[in-house]
């Protein structure tokens, strides 16, 4: 708003320097009347462009403020019992499929790896925190593993038909035909389909799993 008025006063300024020009008697006349002008209204158009960029910045902000992708009203729409048909997301739908969710996820994925290894005679050697290990027993070197779990940013996309996690690593694509047991983690969801397990926390995640539910069940 702000930069829209002074960008109307630059156009009243340069108006005014126009008008002065054509109304001063030649002999007064000093050359820089009308390149005044001109630079009033430069400075107006450059105004006006600040104006409308800053207005389409805080309109994508305010669109995203809930943390997801989508808009308050499609949010609405889940608590009140109504699943919205989103029109843009990145994934392919086949037809008949429709686009409910879509925000910013994490997937956690818990695998064993190695956390320490035994010394040759002196014991097994685990480190529990950070320049912190317990070392116990005796005998020959051996690797000593543990489950790490670790952290994946990616976007989820909820349809009436699959949950898509798009990430770099450990995406996945889960049909909901094939989910057997939906449980709450945390401040996230484990999603149990078949032999597998998805353990996501999704934006809003009320909204996600209020969807969620809509859709499976």
């Amino acid at each position: 708003m702000v930069w829209k008025i002074f960008g109307a006063l630059s156009l009243v300024l340069a108006a005014v320097a126009a008008l002065v020009s054509a109304t001063t008697a030649p002999e007064y006349k000093t050359g820089a009347e009308w390149v005044i002008a001109l630079l009033f209204v430069a400075l107006a158009v450059f105004l006006f462009w600040q104006g409308a960029k800053s207005s389409a910045g805080k309109k994508a902000k305010h669109q995203g403020g809930n943390g997801t992708y989508m808009t308050e009203q499609e949010l609405q729409q889940i608590q009140g019992g109504v699943l919205p048909a989103l029109a843009s997301v990145p994934v392919v739908l086949g037809e008949g499929e429709v686009a409910h969710f879509f925000a910013p996820a994490r997937r956690y994925v818990t695998k064993k790896k190695a956390v320490g290894r035994t010394g040759s005679g002196g014991g097994v050697s685990v480190r529990v925190a950070k320049g912190v290990s317990v070392r116990s027993g005796g005998g020959a070197s051996q690797t000593v593993y543990d489950d790490v779990t670790d952290a994946f940013d990616g976007l989820a996309v909820l349809t009436n038909r699959r949950i898509v996690f798009l990430a770099k690593q450990n995406g996945f694509d889960c049909k909901l035909s094939t989910i057997s047991a939906i449980l709450p983690e945390g401040d996230g969801l484990m999603i149990q389909a078949g032999a597998k397990n998805y353990r996501l926390t999704v934006a809003q995640q009320g909204y996600f799993s209020k969807a969620l539910d809509m859709v499976v069940r």
